[in-house]
């Protein structure tokens, strides 16, 4: 069994996206002719005309894909040249063609009422149908984003990924479930004035907002260049904004003036928002915390490992000597006239460098070595070639 699991792998593997690209494609198909049945057979034979739009999406799916490979195979030939490859996904456009044509198709369903007439014939083809037909639009998603993208499981470009598209799935399932009230028509009725509107408002909202992560997963290379993490904040706080407030009002309303059951998805808006909130009190707490923290590092190499590190101990200033000493000697000068000011390093001792204060010995001694010193001085190579010169001239 494990050799036959490993042979699939094996397989699929050498296939790179295909299978996920036909499954996308079929799913796809499956969507647009569920919706173009409730439209022909329970409207008008007129609105075949959107197999023309449906044709054109499609189209666009498969571009996307066949250059999302292009780019994809151009990468890794460029990882092993150790270059790097500019592409770029456009797998935001045919989402955004495929919810455009599915906002239009449920308005039409709903406000010409093509649901009731299968109150008359029922069939296999009901609002559940519909309600499904809605809902494959999550596994579109997930077939569609696992054609762009190679990430490695577990890597740090798969989280960035995951991060942004995580909640798309669930986002969409949600608003499946939030139009079922205006499939039926009893419980049209009894909705406030404007509130139908509202419902497929957002439904259309929610449908279109995963082309934001899309667009800026395309401009990040999908992880090769991500975001910072107050940016993936602000996306997930316009997700909890545009998505799970108003789908947790909007249900707490049917739920109290309409009587309608209430919906497992609302507990997924509550627990969204609550995680999207948290998420904002640690990062702020982190933000906080990071300067005290500097601040308790820099008293601390303040403290007596600093003065360790800081204070100049007698040695290092003779050795300093020495080389001016060297400098002299190979220039022909004497110690007096020599670039360096010789009394005064000696009279930076180590009881003179102790007393005083750290930053002020660190800045004589930078005025001393930086200013009155010649370049060629602080070559101490070219201090070691003179040194044996001297010597060999003694």
């Amino acid at each position: 069994m494990a050799k036959l699991s490993d042979a699939i792998v094996h397989r699929c593997s050498k296939l790179h996206h295909g299978p996920a690209a036909g499954m996308c494609i079929v799913l796809f198909v499956l969507q647009a002719g569920l919706m173009d049945y409730f439209l022909v057979f329970y409207l008008s034979p007129d609105y075949l005309y959107w197999l023309v739009a449906d044709f054109i999406a499609l189209v666009v799916l498969v571009i996307s894909m066949v250059y999302s490979y292009v780019m994809l195979e151009k990468q890794r030939h460029t990882d092993h040249s150790q270059k790097r490859h500019s592409g770029f996904s456009i797998s935001w456009l045919p989402w955004a063609l495929i919810n455009i044509c599915v906002i239009i198709k449920i308005v039409l369903v709903v406000e010409k009422n093509a649901l009731e007439n299968e109150e008359n014939k029922p069939s296999i083809f009901g609002a559940n149908t519909f309600k499904t037909a809605v809902a494959i639009g999550s596994c579109i998603f997930i077939f569609l984003l696992t054609t762009q993208h190679d990430a490695p499981l577990g890597s740090r470009r798969r989280s960035y990924i995951y991060d942004l598209t995580g909640h798309v799935v669930f986002d969409i399932l949600d608003t499946a479930d939030i139009l079922e009230v205006c499939f039926n028509k009893e419980d049209r009725g009894t909705l406030w004035s404007g509130l139908e509107e509202i419902i497929l408002t957002l439904a259309a909202l929610n449908l279109l907002l995963p082309t934001v992560p899309l667009i800026t997963l395309s401009r990040t290379q999908f992880g090769r260049d991500s975001l910072s993490r107050p940016m993936i904040y602000l996306h997930r706080l316009l997700v909890v904004l545009a998505v799970n407030v108003p789908n947790l009002l909007t249900r707490l309303m049917l739920w109290q003036t309409n009587s309608v059951s209430i919906s497992p998805f609302t507990l997924k808006n509550i627990i969204l928002i609550g995680m999207t909130l948290y998420e904002f009190y640690e990062h702020k707490k982190e933000k906080l915390a990071m300067p005290r923290s500097e601040s308790m590092d820099l008293e601390g190499r303040n403290g007596d490992a600093g003065v360790k590190d800081l204070q100049f101990s007698s040695s290092n200033v003779e050795s300093t000597i020495d080389l001016v000493e060297l400098e002299a000697k190979a220039s022909g000068d004497s110690r007096e006239n020599s670039s360096i000011s010789y009394k005064h390093m000696v009279s930076l001792d180590e009881s003179d460098v102790t007393a005083r204060d750290d930053a002020d010995v660190m800045e004589e001694l930078k005025d001393t070595f930086i200013v009155n010193v010649p370049n060629d001085a602080m070559n101490i190579t070219d201090i070691t070639s003179r040194e044996s010169e001297a010597t060999s001239s003694v």
